[in-house]
């Protein structure tokens, strides 16, 4: 077994529109509206033998120090509209904004053979995260 950081590009607006139609009341309800309204990147998976070092030294330590502070934090620990991330399944976005401040740095960026697994997901997310940028539409993950 294992778990994935679920990309989509879908704009945190439209998420507003559905909390206006009629609410999101639980975390299993975000997870269904991202999945149905957003457009599916692509994941980036580890195994559960790995979650320690996926949270800990990827996603704070690696992305922290080659492309921005917080970054991982929110990704996977971010509320969207109130509901906040608690167990799993965990949540985060990024906005447009903040994936064009990132852009540069994403594409001159190539990982300097830290460590097997690291570099491998940093590839991976690298990819999605490029493709939100092009998406021209907010991030939203899932953690599950």
């Amino acid at each position: 077994m294992g778990y994935s950081l679920e990309a989509y590009s879908l704009n945190l607006t439209e998420i507003e529109e559905i909390l206006r139609e009629g609410g999101i009341s639980d975390e299993d309800e975000l997870v269904s509206i991202v999945r149905e309204h957003g457009i599916f990147l692509g994941t980036v998976t580890h195994a559960s033998a790995s979650a320690e070092d996926f949270n800990d030294l990827f996603l704070i330590r690696y992305l922290n120090k080659h492309i921005e502070a917080d970054i991982g934090e929110k990704l996977v620990n971010r509320p969207i509209f109130g509901l906040e991330p608690d167990i799993l399944p965990t949540w985060g976005y990024l906005n447009l904004t903040e994936l064009n401040i990132i852009q540069n740095t994403l594409k001159t960026y190539e990982p300097e053979d830290e460590g097997g697994d690291l570099d491998v997901w940093f590839l991976q997310l690298k990819a999605l995260l490029i493709e939100a940028c092009e998406e021209e539409r907010d991030l939203i993950t899932l953690y599950l």
